[in-house]
């Protein structure tokens, strides 16, 4: 990624406050919209989720996420695909 990708993505992580979740419950694909907000420094991205949502169950036993931020189609076309490892 070069730096003009990079600072692109960090102002669709800043200007952007929801997302698609997806996490792999066994061989089931689970994906929702979620709400997040970066940390400062961008080390992480926390993630909101109810403790009522399959996907928190899902991420407590395997932190293997990926995390889709973008802008609506009828806007400039911009996305970036995050996958990470969680952390509790």
């Amino acid at each position: 990624m070069n730096s003009e990708q990079r600072r692109s993505m960090f102002d669709l992580i800043r200007t952007h406050r929801q997302a698609t979740l997806a996490v792999a419950d066994g061989d089931e694909p689970l994906t929702a919209m979620v709400s997040y907000v970066e940390e400062a420094d961008y080390a992480a991205v926390l993630i909101h989720l109810s403790t009522l949502s399959a996907h928190k169950r899902v991420l407590q036993s395997n932190l293997m996420c990926s995390n889709y931020s973008g802008q609506p189609f009828f806007q400039r076309e911009t996305h970036y695909s995050l996958p990470h490892r969680g952390r509790e």
